[in-house]
């Protein structure tokens, strides 16, 4: 070996995080703990629901998918389903529970404002 190469003033450390995951609730409550947000849960009213899209559930549109994501059944064609302003689409009773809670998107966390 070239002795004007063995030192050449590289230093090389390695660092290892490792994150451990419990839970969902957990991850969620990291996160917003780490993005310096409080994580509260805010209803949408009665009246906004009112107002948000009902459609006619049928295959030729690209909703991503076949199947509630809230309550994981199949949405039958022709049955009216909600469409959210993020364009997800959900059984009303499934979503209108939700949105008693919460007035984000379950899938993409969308804030619905009326």
């Amino acid at each position: 070996m070239n002795k004007r190469c063995e030192n050449m003033g590289l230093k090389v450390e390695v660092w290892d995080r490792i994150t451990y995951v419990h839970d969902e609730q957990e991850t969620i409550e990291r996160v917003m703990l780490e993005t310096g947000e409080e994580y509260v849960l805010v209803p949408l009213s009665e009246e906004a629901i009112e107002k948000l899209e009902r459609i006619e559930f049928r295959l030729d549109n690209d909703y991503g998918c076949s199947d509630c994501m809230i309550c994981f059944e199949e949405m039958e064609i022709g049955f009216e389903v909600i469409q959210m302003p993020c364009k997800h689409v959900f059984h009303g009773d499934c979503i209108n529970l939700w949105l008693q809670r919460n007035h984000v998107c379950p899938l993409c966390r969308f804030k619905i404002e009326f």
